[in-house]
C-alpha cells in the first residue's frame, strides 16, 4: 500500500437510493475511523441519487462518485465497486444500512490484531422502512413487526470463527441465514481471491463460503 492510499475502502453500490442516502452519508461522516475512501457507484439511477452523491463527493474529499451509463445488474455493480477500491480493507455499504460511529474502527482493529482473520462483522439490528429498530423476542428467536408478529429470525452469534476451515465452511452452508456478513469489513487481498458476486441467487453465500476457507 502506498503512503497516500487509504487503509479502508467503503463502497456504496446504489440504484435509486435517494430515500436513505442522506442518512448513510451522515453515518459515514460520523465514523471515528477516518483513514478511508468512500466510493459511490451509481447503477444508472433514475431518481435523485446522482445529485445526492455528487453533493456528498463535493463536501467530503475522501469521497469519489462513479455512474454507470447503463444498469449493469446488482452483482456487476457490487464487483465494480470493489475493483475501484484502493484500501487494504474493504466494505460494501448498502444504501439503506447504518452503523454505529465506532463500527469501522473496531472492525479494523480486529483485523489488524489477527492476520488470520479475513472478515469482521458486528451484531446487526433489523429495522423497518422508517429505520426504527424492530423489537427482538427471544422466545421466538425473531424480530417482530409493527403488529407484534414474528417477522425475521435472528442470526446465530459466533458463526464462521472456528480455526478449522471445514467447520467455517459448514457454518456458512448450514447456519448463515441472511448472508449479512458479506457487508462486514473484509481483507481486500482475500476478497480478491474469490469469485466475487455472481448474477445468480445465493451468490453471496458462495462468496462467504470462499472467504470462510481463506480465514
Amino acid at each position: 500500500m502506498h503512503a497516500n492510499e487509504p487503509r479502508l475502502t467503503v463502497a456504496v453500490p446504489v440504484f435509486n437510493g435517494e430515500r436513505y442516502l442522506p442518512e448513510l452519508f451522515a453515518c459515514l461522516e460520523a465514523q471515528t475511523f477516518e483513514d478511508l475512501e468512500i466510493i459511490m457507484v451509481d447503477n444508472a439511477s433514475s431518481d435523485r441519487t446522482a445529485a445526492l452523491c455528487r453533493s456528498f463527493a463535493a463536501s467530503d474529499q475522501r469521497a469519489r462518485y462513479f455512474r454507470n451509463d447503463t444498469n449493469l445488474g446488482a452483482a456487476r455493480n457490487f464487483n465494480r465497486a470493489f475493483e475501484l477500491g484502493r484500501g487494504t480493507y474493504f466494505k460494501w455499504a448498502a444504501h439503506d444500512d447504518l452503523f454505529a460511529p465506532e463500527y469501522l474502527a473496531r472492525c479494523v482493529d480486529v483485523l489488524d490484531r489477527d492476520p488470520s482473520a479475513v472478515l469482521c462483522q458486528a451484531d446487526v439490528l433489523f429495522t423497518g422502512a422508517d429505520l426504527r429498530p424492530m423489537p427482538y423476542d427471544p422466545r421466538f428467536g425473531c424480530y417482530l413487526d409493527a403488529t407484534g408478529q414474528p417477522r425475521v429470525r435472528g442470526e446465530p452469534r459466533g458463526l464462521v470463527g472456528a480455526p478449522d476451515p471445514v467447520r467455517r465452511f459448514a457454518d456458512v452452508l448450514h447456519r448463515v441465514r441472511f448472508c449479512i456478513e458479506v457487508f462486514g469489513v473484509i481483507r481486500a487481498a482475500a476478497l480478491a481471491r474469490t469469485s466475487l458476486h455472481g448474477s445468480y441467487y445465493g451468490s453471496d453465500k458462495v462468496l462467504l463460503a470462499e472467504l470462510a476457507l481463506l480465514g
